[in-house]
């Protein structure tokens, strides 16, 4: 299972914003949900100087590349559930290469973690915004720590919590 932090509803556009705002993203990949991973319908490594932008508009999300649209993010509602609204912050962490493992080994976790600022994790090395409609998994990836906020108690879950994009400290 990997270190996943819900986004706050009440707090979600202004965390996506805040992201593209204050941090660089790297990677821009949206794909089929489904075995093996699904099909790739979107792969785009960004530069410094590429502008991703991801704008909420009627029915989804518009996806922009230097002002021109990539993908269009359907936000779809279904009786049980609204998909495409639930964004999510993954932190990757490597354990330190080894000679047996000299690539490093990913940490994985068990449990929901209240402090995703614990000294005793490994370093994070790439954080991943995402969020899943009924069919496609959208990822933006950043090689840095994108910071987090705890906003409230997930009143549906005990001991998870939703959080908020912050700017660097």
């Amino acid at each position: 299972m990997s270190e996943q932090y819900d986004l706050d509803g009440h707090s979600r556009e202004r965390s996506i914003q805040a992201s593209l705002k204050h941090y660089q993203p790297a990677y821009l990949f949206v794909r089929d949900v489904g075995a093996r991973g699904g099909a790739t319908r979107v792969h785009c490594v960004l530069r410094k100087r590429d502008n991703l932008a991801i704008t909420p508009v009627q029915g989804g999300y518009s996806i922009r590349v230097n002002g021109k649209e990539v993908f269009f993010f359907v936000v779809e509602k279904t009786r049980e559930y609204l998909w495409g609204k639930h964004w999510a912050l993954e932190y990757r962490r490597m354990y330190h290469k080894t000679p047996e493992c000299p690539y490093g080994r990913m940490h994985i976790v068990g449990r929901p973690y209240e402090n995703p600022d614990d000294p005793t994790l490994p370093e994070i090395t790439e954080s991943v915004l995402r969020s899943v409609n009924f069919g496609l998994l959208l990822e933006v990836r950043f090689k840095e720590k994108v910071c987090l906020r705890r906003t409230r108690p997930d009143k549906a879950q005990p001991g998870w919590y939703h959080w908020s994009i912050i700017p660097p400290s």
